[in-house]
């Protein structure tokens, strides 16, 4: 069963750097509800690096595997 969160004691400000593409994230609020923010953005930022890491991976595989059938034809 997945952890969900609820945080209803900060606030975001998003501001879309356009220079970078970046985008930095502003959290308002108490020091721990901000902790309790950052970490949770911070783990859902690694989450998804891995799952795009994973893709890549298993893409790789299957171009490897598609080059390798092309050769024994």
């Amino acid at each position: 069963m997945p952890h969900i969160e609820q945080v209803s004691r900060a606030m975001f400000e998003l501001k879309i750097l356009e220079s970078s593409g970046l985008t930095e994230v502003l959290i308002y609020g108490s020091c721990n509800h901000k902790l309790r923010a950052k970490w949770m953005l911070q783990s859902m930022a690694e989450r998804y690096r891995l799952r795009q890491e994973r893709g890549m991976l298993k893409l790789e595989e299957a171009m490897k595997t598609l080059e390798l059938g092309q050769c024994l034809e």
